[in-house]
């Protein structure tokens, strides 16, 4: 009968647990919105938020690697989007996209 119970309670649980999960996520989203300001000088350049490996750590669900704002001259921007993946970056962000193709890039995830 307590294993009946325990299955009964687990929506409940999984539903506090998502709520938990949304805050955090929108707690990060008003701490990287603070950033996205575009420099004067740099409207001409892609401006992205990354991070690298894990961002969130698989047992306790936080935040272990934080994005960090980076910016790109076109020539380096096309450099670091054919290999950012294969060397374990994440796009979370695009602050400025000049050149219109770093939206699509944006780990979904």
């Amino acid at each position: 009968m307590d294993r009946l119970q325990e299955l009964k309670e687990q929506p409940v649980k999984d539903e506090k647990e998502i709520a938990d999960i949304t805050s955090r996520i929108a707690d990060i989203d008003k701490e990287l919105t603070s950033v996205s300001d575009i420099e004067p000088g740099t409207e001409n350049l892609v401006q992205v938020m990354i991070a690298f490996g894990n961002r969130f750590s698989a047992k306790t669900g936080k935040e272990i690697n934080k994005p960090q704002k980076m910016v790109f001259s076109f020539g380096e921007w096309q450099l670091f989007k054919q290999s950012f993946k294969r060397l374990g970056y994440q796009i979370t962000k695009v602050i400025n996209d000049p050149f219109n193709d770093a939206k699509e890039l944006v780990n979904k995830d």
